[in-house]
């Protein structure tokens, strides 16, 4: 069974990129290390589109609460299909979760 270590850590003040300020950007840890592709993602969200750290945020844990499931599945980032996002959603609206809560979490990971 895989590890289902997924974790993200919030930049502060002290995170700068050409002398600017990047507080609130989310770095996704795993077993093994940063999550790249994730990570970059959402550097690119705060730096490039220019979303709020709260924005940023709220994409973090509801992309945690994906990689978590996929990990559980033994399903790898790169073969994330339709067919999976729907899978994740029914999981979720199953817990009891709201519409709009899952709505957010789709947004969040689809983008």
């Amino acid at each position: 069974m895989a590890c289902n270590f997924i974790r993200f850590f919030i930049t502060d003040t002290e995170c700068k990129y050409e002398n600017v300020s990047y507080p609130g950007i989310p770095i996704f840890f795993s077993e093994k290390g940063i999550i790249p592709h994730v990570s970059e993602y959402m550097i690119y969200l705060r730096k490039t589109d220019s979303k709020p750290p709260s924005t940023v945020e709220t994409y973090a844990y509801q992309i945690q609460k994906f990689l978590k499931y996929i990990r559980k599945n033994d399903i790898h980032w790169g073969e994330v299909n339709d067919q999976i996002l729907l899978s994740w959603r029914d999981s979720i609206l199953s817990q009891g979760c709201l519409v709009s809560t899952v709505n957010h979490g789709l947004s969040a990971v689809f983008n």
